[in-house]
């Protein structure tokens, strides 16, 4: 079976919805991830006070994406190995391990730490990705490896016209991971 690699914030956690919860406090706002219109939207420089906070992931009520949790122990008692690979600050892993623990996701395996912080997740040397951001699903196609790009706010502006998307399917959510990965029309 495959090695999958999957992105943590906006794929497994919906991390931006809590981070908004917390930066319209801040700044008197009223945002929804929906006004997010591009992966570096405005004030993104905000919002890694927020997200690189040691207590963000616990504190924040950062809930699961829909059906994420589920999904990824299908994928698994399925014989495929899915690590979680995050392009995060490294006082950020912490948070991020406790949150996926507190939600049956670690330990995957006791022999391996599933879990990789890299800015650079083409050096991963999975099959697949599933990622939110359109830069990180582009440079892995560049590499020859297929992706799916999971559907946010944020990248449903990204151009797939181009041959590189060729690499690139869209999931509109984990069921659309789930059949994109099986070819399982059963998978919701």
């Amino acid at each position: 079976m495959a090695l999958i690699a999957c992105d943590f914030d906006g794929v497994l956690a919906d991390t931006h919805t809590a981070a908004l919860r917390v930066y319209n406090q801040w700044y008197g706002t009223s945002l929804t991830p929906d006004d997010l219109k591009d992966y570096y939207f405005p004030h993104w420089e905000r919002f890694g006070a927020i997200w690189h906070h040691p207590t963000f992931y616990q504190s924040e009520g950062v809930q699961p994406i829909p059906g994420a949790i589920e999904a990824v122990h299908r994928l698994r008692a399925a014989g495929h190995r899915v690590v979680i690979v995050s392009a995060c600050a490294q006082m950020m892993s912490a948070g991020k391990t406790q949150w996926l623990e507190a939600h049956g996701l670690r330990p995957f395996r006791t022999d391996d730490q599933d879990f990789i912080a890299a800015s650079d997740k083409t050096l991963i040397r999975a099959a697949l990705l599933i990622d939110d951001a359109p830069h990180h699903v582009a440079d892995w196609a560049r590499s020859g490896r297929r992706a799916i790009l999971f559907d946010q706010p944020w990248n449903r502006r990204a151009d797939l016209t181009s041959v590189l998307w060729s690499w690139i399917e869209r999931a509109q959510g984990w069921p659309d991971v789930l059949r994109a990965i099986s070819g399982d029309a059963q998978a919701t």
